[in-house]
């Protein structure tokens, strides 16, 4: 199973959310926490893992990560989702 995965960073004042994909989502996250990704690796400590969807294939999962990162509304419109649930104290992912 592929995964899009975002992770959120509230201590960053710019670009706080990061895209990705991967077909190994726990042990993608435990290169994020320990600075092996390069995007990541100032602010390892801090990112959450918040929201992630599952793919069958590999194809849907770099569709739907390009729609993410290339089209502003649709990942405005998860932001926002992502945003009210942060807010009332609930995660999506822990």
């Amino acid at each position: 199973m592929w995964s899009v995965y975002i992770l959120h960073n509230p201590r960053r004042i710019t670009k706080n959310f990061y895209i990705g994909l991967t077909n190994k989502i726990a042990e993608r996250f435990k290169e994020h926490k320990n600075g092996k990704v390069y995007f990541t690796r100032k602010d390892r400590l801090d990112w959450e893992l918040v929201y992630f969807e599952t793919f069958a294939s590999k194809q849907d999962a770099v569709r739907r990560e390009q729609r993410l990162k290339q089209h502003g509304q649709a990942f405005r419109q998860l932001k926002e989702r992502i945003h009210y649930s942060l807010l009332s104290g609930i995660r999506v992912v822990k």
